[in-house]
């Protein structure tokens, strides 16, 4: 490397230096007071919000803050260590976040109406504001931006959301025909009624259209699959497959399928 190109790169070495160097001094946190105010609480949804341990110097200190704002126990510790009053000991038990006036507020009341609607109106599909998960529920936890087409509207695009008896669900809507079948069941539910039936199996739920009576009339089910293991004359272990079936607008379970020798097994 020539003198030209070595006096180059230390004068960008130098540089770097500097300017790491002023970085470091600006960003310095000399106090709790400058620890407290570094603490991002800004937010334009509750999804931005997240619980997390900001520390006090009593310990452990919940807070909804924003979900990149960095908390540091450790430096808390230590600026604790140079002041005589730790201040206030004791925190609120935060159950929930929420985004009010752009800033991250947290919630002692756990979130328990996902689901709750009085009128169609009240209910949307998205993804959840606080998980970002997809999601089928009250309007106020939906990010109707942020869709999940399969999950919202069905792989053939013909499910609506509504709301029956309370309770946020979904319809397979035929536009223009008289005989809508519904769906008042989530899957989540189905699951729900197969474990009751079968145990807690890692359940495949499909949605199914099945004639009724002489065929001229549908109504939709549940087929929730999964494999068992039995021990077959009390030695024998063999993997089968069961099987429920959920009403989808009662949740009753109306058919259990299993393998024509358990008779002769037991299950694990």
């Amino acid at each position: 490397m020539n003198e030209k190109n070595l006096f180059i790169l230390g004068s960008v070495l130098l540089i770097l230096s500097i300017l790491n160097s002023g970085v470091l001094t600006a960003a310095k946190v000399y106090t709790l007071q400058d620890y407290e105010a570094s603490i991002d609480y800004s937010c334009e949804r509750a999804l931005d919000c997240e619980i997390k341990d900001i520390h006090s110097c009593c310990g452990y200190y919940p807070k909804c803050v924003n979900k990149n704002s960095i908390a540091n126990a450790t430096l808390v510790s230590e600026l604790c260590s140079s002041v005589s009053n730790t201040g206030y000991c004791g925190y609120k038990n935060i159950q929930s976040c929420k985004c009010e006036n752009k800033k991250c507020v947290g919630s002692e009341e756990a979130v328990n109406d996902y689901d709750y609607c009085d009128y169609d109106s009240d209910c949307a599909c998205g993804t959840n504001v606080q998980t970002g998960n997809c999601f089928r529920g009250n309007k106020k936890y939906v990010d109707e931006k942020a869709q999940c087409p399969d999950f919202c509207s069905g792989i053939s695009g013909d499910f609506i959301t509504i709301c029956r008896n309370h309770t946020c669900a979904y319809e397979k809507n035929f536009p223009g025909s008289e005989n809508v079948n519904k769906v008042k069941i989530l899957p989540e539910t189905a699951s729900e009624r197969a474990r009751e039936r079968l145990g807690e199996l890692g359940f495949n739920i499909t949605l199914k259209e099945v004639p009724v009576g002489n065929g001229n009339e549908t109504k939709y089910i549940y087929e929730a699959k999964a494999k068992r293991e039995f021990k077959v004359l009390g030695f024998m272990k063999v993997k089968g497959d069961v099987s429920a079936e959920i009403d989808g607008e009662t949740g009753e379970v109306t058919k259990v399928h299993k393998p024509w020798w358990s008779f002769i097994a037991s299950e694990n």
